[in-house]
């Protein structure tokens, strides 16, 4: 007699082992598609990262102009 959590987990790992049967026969099937959509998916990844790095550094750019031009004014201030 068969527990629920067994038939589940049986099931579980049926449909685990289905799939995987799937994604093999794909893979094996046309090797240089699944090339190009991960080269494609990484290379798209990679633009948003450094695009994203982009971004901060401009940020702190911004920050950075903004607090030199606040100190030469303290230093115009202080020498009047």
């Amino acid at each position: 007699m068969e527990s629920n959590a067994h038939k589940a987990l049986r099931h579980f790992i049926k449909t685990f082992y289905y799939l995987y049967k799937s994604f093999d026969d794909v893979v094996k099937k046309y090797p240089y598609a699944i090339i190009f959509i991960i080269f494609l998916g990484s290379t798209i990844v990679s633009f948003v990262n450094i695009a994203n790095a982009r971004a901060e550094r401009d940020s702190y750019n911004k920050e950075l102009l903004e607090i030199q031009d606040s100190l030469e004014q303290y230093k115009i201030m202080c020498n009047k």
